[in-house]
């Protein structure tokens, strides 16, 4: 072998070997930033299917890359490989490509068995499609192994044309599922999308984009070798393998992660239509008079009679009570010295002159002095009595107690002071701000509706 060659196959073999560790990378890169949902979705899923599906598709791609690498670095020039062993080199990458994408075929086949309603014959028809398709993959696989000439590092040339026979096969399937798929799913929703952002978060695009990408690679490699005549299986079989893998996983994890939201909303919208319907039970049920829940029955315990409120609130009874010793502690000289404009303040002061003119004049005995003082003097008692009128709500009465005279004159005399002396409380009451004009109106009623005649009775 020429110093030439050798360098060309050097060359080659290192970059077979970085084609095989990128694609692990790559794979083992979507590994750590989605194993927490994995472990959340797919190894709580209740569908066995499901979960050995993504496990298969995910790590066994994983193996396939890391044996690749390990089967690279031990190839070298001073040991090259017999021809027997790169064709069962070349027929491992074949078959490794057929078991991951049957893989998917199994997912989207599902898929369209539930778009249909659970199709059995349907599924079934297409499922027996893929399988002959797998079939034939690995027939037409082992007879271009058979054809192909291999160099020291596997890679073959003499390409047969045949090869498109398989590409275009494996791309009939998947056209055909997606075709059932869409038919349906372009029923709900819009053939395009609106917000594309949001679509590639979907388990519809990650399938869409996994397969779209892995047979755009499958058909672009096998036209490059069928024109120089010359395959690398790393460039055929690895980067589509990584694409499906990442797209396989990505579907199943978004399909399960949409089935558990479902399920959360189902069963929130279960738990308020029950209370909903546990809260018109219970209406209906005190509707119709029926027994309270049990829950509620301590809620709904008859409550105590309530007290009977007083006639009087707590702000006109101090009210009153103020202006009550307000009154007791004036006495009439002084408020008529002190008011000489209030009404009635004038006649009182010639009733109190002339008494007094009376008193000196005729220097009666005590016990007449003591009866003119009583005739004169006049006490204004005025007390709550809270009596059958108080029950009734007719709040505090004002009673004018006066003491009886011994003749008529002295009577008619006493009422004209009484008249003078209410006129001056009542002025009195006037300037005092304690009282209002309920009050006033009140004590004056009294004061004029009960007179000697009518306290001392019949």
């Amino acid at each position: 072998m020429e110093d030439g060659d050798r360098n060309a196959l050097t060359s080659a073999l290192v970059q077979q070997n970085y084609a095989f560790v990128a694609s692990f990378a790559v794979i083992l890169w979507e590994c750590l930033i989605s194993f927490r949902q994995e472990v959340k979705y797919v190894w709580c899923c209740p569908s066995k299917a499901t979960k050995y599906l993504f496990l298969f598709c995910r790590y066994y791609a994983m193996g396939y890359f890391i044996a690749c690498s390990i089967f690279g670095t031990q190839w070298t020039l001073r040991n090259p490989i017999s021809s027997k062993r790169c064709r069962t080199w070349f027929l491992i990458h074949v078959a490794s490509f057929g078991f991951v994408h049957t893989g998917i075929q199994l997912i989207l086949t599902r898929k369209v068995f539930n778009l249909y309603e659970r199709s059995t014959p349907l599924a079934t028809g297409l499922f027996a499609l893929h399988c002959i398709q797998v079939g034939g993959t690995f027939i037409w696989g082992y007879n271009i192994s058979a054809s192909l000439n291999f160099n020291p590092i596997c890679n073959s040339g003499n390409v047969p044309n045949h090869i498109f026979s398989v590409v275009a096969t494996v791309i009939c399937v998947q056209c055909m599922t997606w075709t059932l798929i869409l038919r349906k799913v372009w029923k709900v929703q819009p053939r395009f999308f609106p917000r594309w952002r949001r679509y590639l978060l979907t388990s519809e695009a990650h399938a869409k984009l996994s397969c779209g990408l892995c047979f755009v690679a499958i058909l672009f490699n096998a036209s490059h070798s069928f024109v120089n005549q010359r395959s690398a299986p790393v460039y055929l079989f690895a980067f589509p393998m990584a694409v499906l893998s990442v797209g396989t996983c990505r579907y199943i994890l978004q399909v399960e992660k949409d089935r558990d939201l479902r399920e959360e909303l189902v069963e929130a919208v279960n738990t308020l239509k029950g209370r909903g319907e546990q809260f018109v039970s219970e209406k209906q049920s005190i509707s119709h008079g029926d027994t309270l829940p049990a829950q509620d029955q301590h809620q709904h315990s008859p409550q105590p009679p309530e007290e009977t409120p007083s006639p009087l609130s707590h702000t006109e009874a101090l009210s009153i009570r103020t202006s009550n010793s307000h009154v007791e502690r004036h006495n009439l000289g002084a408020v008529v010295s002190n008011f000489p404009y209030l009404r009635g303040a004038e006649s009182y002061k010639l009733h109190r002159n002339r008494r007094s003119m009376a008193t000196t004049s005729t220097n009666d005995s005590p016990r007449s002095s003591s009866d003119g003082a009583s005739r004169h003097t006049v006490s204004v008692q005025m007390s709550h009595l809270w009596g059958s009128d108080a029950a009734a709500g007719l709040g505090p009465v004002l009673h004018v107690a006066a003491s009886e005279g011994t003749d008529v004159d002295d009577q008619v005399d006493e009422m004209e002071e009484r008249q003078s002396t209410s006129n001056i409380k009542i002025g009195s009451l006037h300037s005092s701000s304690s009282l209002n004009s309920e009050q006033l109106r009140q004590f004056y009623n009294d004061t004029w509706n009960i007179g000697p005649f009518m306290a001392s009775g019949p």
